[in-house]
């Protein structure tokens, strides 16, 4: 039953998309459509799962949950109409002895931290929550850091919504187009 509302919906939604082209109507949808994925995305953080609702790897250096030490990577996610699409991600970048990665690719698929300029890189461990100062530094020839997947996306990096966002997103896509 859920599927097929949803081919319904989707078909309805498509049809307007295409009639209104390039109209206020069609921003409205690809706003509401970008609303629907940053609000789902934010409560992964909130509950420490992927969108397919696996639970994040917990902590091992300090306590508190999974990418919620300052927050700094939940609140930078944001979604931007551009043309006939919605952007949703961050732009929210790391930098450390001249190098900057993507810390939402990092997060959503992982990466292995290895030193730039020294024999090894020191790891600060045992502070709290909020950033409190550390008890003390670790010393490793490297770090792994575990995927934590936040964004709607496969392996290979493109969009999979799971079913209960799609509906979601088309409900509110369909309730702007006014259908």
């Amino acid at each position: 039953m859920t599927a097929l509302s949803i081919k319904v919906t989707a078909a309805a939604v498509q049809k307007a998309l295409d009639q209104y082209a390039g109209k206020e109507r069609v921003r409205r949808a690809l706003g509401a459509l970008g609303r629907v994925l940053v609000t789902r995305i934010k409560l992964g953080f909130q509950s420490g799962s992927a969108p397919s609702g696996a639970p994040w790897r917990p902590l091992v250096l300090r306590s508190g949950q999974p990418l919620l030490d300052t927050g700094r990577l939940r609140n930078s996610i944001t979604s931007k109409i551009d043309g006939d699409r919605v952007l949703v991600g961050t732009n929210l970048t790391y930098s450390h002895d001249g190098k900057t990665w993507s810390a939402g690719r990092v997060h959503q698929f992982g990466a292995t931290v290895l030193p730039v300029k020294a024999k090894m890189l020191r790891v600060p461990f045992g502070g709290s929550v909020g950033g409190a100062k550390p008890k003390g530094f670790l010393f490793l020839k490297k770090a792994v850091i575990p995927a934590r997947p936040f964004m709607p996306l496969n392996k290979a990096g493109d969009v999979a919504l799971p079913k209960s966002w799609e509906v979601s997103a088309l409900n509110a896509m369909a309730a702007a187009l006014e259908l």
